[in-house]
């Protein structure tokens, strides 16, 4: 065989690579999770519907897991099994400690927690809760728990029983059942709630406004990849129907985030006191 048909198996060689690589590329699906803030039929309808446009301006593909309890998306993000992930800005810190998760994106207005009660609750002041049973969501909700917790134990002065219930759904439900005489949860959880939950419960309490959830990246997403993810979210923001896209998943106005400078402030909270450690494996 002469130089020129080495040449030419080589060019072949290097052709098939090349194509065979384009096809991987291709096939790759990116697992994005997103915490349970509202509920399963909700969130896959808001974030399909999002995901569907990020595919058309980026040419990925995505394939959205839902849970239905946060203990179960802090246990993937341990596992660094979420390419793309959704998180409060509790769990951000706590992603960045055991995967190194990159903050990419987060809505530009900050958020509240609630506390609430049952309309008809003599509760009228936070000293009446001392002593008593608040519901929330799971340890690692951010507004609606732990930094809530953190205010009533270290602001006000507030000795509650927390019981853990899963979701905020659950939280609303268990305060009208009178489970709990209180729960914490978010106004923007509340207001997608059914009519009846919403008038047979009352706002007892408001925090501070605080740093509010955001879209992270696992470090195995290329820097590239994870430029093109912001900018097509930063250009949905500039059209009518990206807005209301983004909005249904409380991504409005998307403004681009540093870990450093959005969130390693959060750690001086040290939020971790009101965490349960987790149990050694046997």
């Amino acid at each position: 065989m002469n130089l020129r048909h080495y040449r030419h198996l080589a060019l072949a060689l290097l052709s098939c690579t090349f194509l065979w690589c384009k096809a991987v590329m291709a096939e790759q699906i990116f697992i994005v999770s997103v915490f349970p803030q509202f509920s399963p039929a909700t969130i896959h309808q808001d974030w399909t519907q999002l995901l569907s446009r990020v595919e058309q301006a980026t040419g990925f593909r995505f394939q959205l897991r839902i849970y239905n309890q946060f203990q179960k998306l802090d246990a993937d993000i341990a596992a660094g099994i979420p390419d793309f992930a959704f998180l409060n800005a509790y769990q951000m810190i706590t992603a960045k400690k055991v995967q190194g998760y990159i903050p990419l994106v987060r809505p530009q207005r900050e958020i509240t927690g609630i506390l609430v009660v049952r309309a008809d609750s003599p509760i009228r002041q936070l000293a009446d809760l001392n002593a008593q049973t608040v519901a929330f969501p799971a340890e690692t909700a951010f507004a609606a728990s732990t930094y809530l917790r953190s205010l009533l134990a270290e602001k006000e002065k507030i000795t509650i029983q927390p019981s853990y219930v899963g979701s905020l759904d659950n939280v609303y439900r268990q305060v009208l059942r009178g489970d709990a005489v209180a729960g914490g949860g978010g106004k923007a959880s509340l207001n997608r709630q059914p009519p009846q939950v919403q008038t047979g419960l009352r706002i007892l309490y408001t925090t501070p406004a605080t740093t509010p959830h955001v879209l992270a990246a696992h470090p195995r997403v290329s820097e590239l990849e994870r430029k093109k993810i912001v900018q097509a979210l930063l250009d949905l923001s500039k059209e009518p129907t990206g807005q209301s896209t983004l909005a249904s998943v409380e991504l409005s106005q998307p403004i681009a985030v540093e870990y450093q400078r959005d969130y390693s402030a959060l750690e001086k909270l040290h939020l971790e006191r009101y965490i349960t450690p987790a149990s050694p494996s046997k």
